[in-house]
C-alpha cells in the first residue's frame, strides 16, 4: 500500500469510527481489511482502538460518547478534511469539541 505524506486542501485526510460496540467493530474490520488493533485508555476509563495495517496507523475505533449512547445513536464515521491552516477554518468546520490527542497530532502534521 502506498502511504501518503501530504494532502491537498479539501481532501479527506483521516477517518475514525465511533460505535457502541468497539469489540464487534474491531472483529469486523479485522476480518474485512486485515487490521490489527492496539487499545489505549480514554479519560473516562474505557478504551479506544488504534487500527493498523501492517505498521501503518489507518484509523481509530472509539466508543460513543455518553450523549450518543443516551440517544441510542447509530455508529458513525467521522471524516476530516485537509486544511493548510486548521485554526483559520470557520467554526462549523472545526475539529470536534474534544478531539483526541491523536486527531490533534494528525491535524498538526497536516498544517
Amino acid at each position: 500500500m502506498n502511504m501518503r505524506t501530504g494532502f491537498t486542501e479539501g481532501e479527506i485526510c483521516w477517518t475514525d469510527l465511533q460505535t457502541s460496540d468497539v469489540p464487534a467493530a474491531k472483529a469486523f474490520y479485522a476480518a474485512v481489511f486485515g487490521w490489527r488493533f492496539e487499545d489505549l485508555p480514554t479519560p473516562d476509563g474505557r478504551s479506544y482502538a488504534q487500527a493498523f495495517l501492517g505498521e501503518d496507523l489507518v484509523s481509530v475505533i472509539a466508543p460513543q460518547n455518553p450523549h450518543q449512547m443516551a440517544a441510542a445513536a447509530p455508529p458513525q464515521w467521522n471524516v476530516y478534511f485537509a486544511s493548510p491552516m486548521p485554526a483559520s477554518l470557520p467554526p462549523a468546520w472545526s475539529t470536534p469539541a474534544e478531539p483526541s490527542s491523536l486527531v490533534r497530532k494528525r491535524w498538526a502534521a497536516r498544517a
